[in-house]
């Protein structure tokens, strides 16, 4: 009887079994190899540190899910954002939210902070803020409402 492996004509049993030993032993080594390329650890991963500080805390930019803008509806001209988003652990805590009103902009920056020192289990801790900003000086039409990164539109009246 003669086998054959991917289109080889092998004329004898013994031949055939030596061929898939050579192969399954190059496929565990591929596989070995593959496996030794894993990530690195999280702490060499953390480059979304804003500044470390002297004074123990940990800085950083806060993880935010979404934004949602909407004129008052007592006055006109003030708009209600909230920000939605993650803390990471339960040591991280909201530390600063800061806006900067460009032309027909507003771009709002959330900080978080952590004590260095503290020690708290990896978690996703859900966070919510809401914030008032004055519309008075923007021109009527779209205003883009920046936080963190992720944006919304909001149409000024």
């Amino acid at each position: 009887m003669k086998l054959s492996i991917l289109g080889i004509r092998l004329p004898k049993q013994s031949d055939a079994n030596s061929v898939l030993m050579l192969f399954l032993v190059l496929f565990l080594t591929g596989c070995k190899q593959f496996q030794s390329k894993t990530r690195k650890p999280l702490e060499s991963t953390q480059s979304h540190i804003v500044s470390p500080t002297d004074d123990g805390y940990i800085r950083q930019l806060a993880q935010v899910e979404s934004v949602a803008a909407q004129v008052s509806t007592l006055d006109s001209t003030k708009a209600e954002i909230t920000i939605s988003g993650l803390l990471h652990d339960g040591a991280t805590q909201i530390q600063d939210i800061q806006q900067q009103k460009l032309t027909n902009a507003f771009i709002i920056t959330v900080t978080t902070n952590r004590l260095k020192s503290a020690t708290a289990n990896l978690a996703l801790i859900p966070f919510d803020r809401t914030l008032s900003v004055s519309l008075s000086e923007m021109p009527k039409g779209p205003c883009k409402i920046i936080a963190n990164g992720v944006a919304t539109t909001l149409i000024v009246p």
